[in-house]
């Protein structure tokens, strides 16, 4: 790739000797719409039963004959009523509301750059910090 990267520029000079820097543009554009067209075409598909998958890492769904009807999967996990009841939920939602209100309020008001520098300023001045 390191290779890549370092003849790209060589490539691209010859090209625009060539073709001008319109004529090179369009047909880059050209071959990634077509190389990720085709790469879209031959790769995406519409839903994981499609491809014979489950949803979630469950394992492949086994060919059903005609008539049998799909078992039910069972899920696990909480409501939102009764998530909304537990330590957890509260303890990881106050968590990371504070620590977006403190960015935030840092961010907003300047605190962190500034603090940055007076720390520096106080190395640099060789005061040994407040009361020496």
């Amino acid at each position: 790739m390191a290779f890549g990267f370092a003849i790209a520029p060589y490539g691209f000079s010859q090209a625009i000797a060539l073709l001008g820097w319109r004529g090179t543009w369009l047909t880059l554009a050209a071959i990634v719409g077509i190389g990720m067209s085709s790469l879209g075409w031959l790769l995406f598909r519409d839903s994981p039963e499609a491809c014979g998958l489950r949803m979630d890492g469950d394992p492949p769904l086994a060919p059903l004959q005609p008539g049998q009807a799909e078992t039910a999967v069972e899920i696990w996990g909480l409501t939102r009523r009764q998530a909304l009841k537990t330590l957890a939920f509260w303890a990881v939602t106050l968590a990371v509301a504070l620590h977006f209100y403190l960015y935030d309020a840092g961010a907003g008001n300047g605190n962190c750059s500034d603090r940055q520098s007076r720390s520096a300023r106080h190395a640099n001045s060789g005061s040994g910090g407040p009361g020496h």
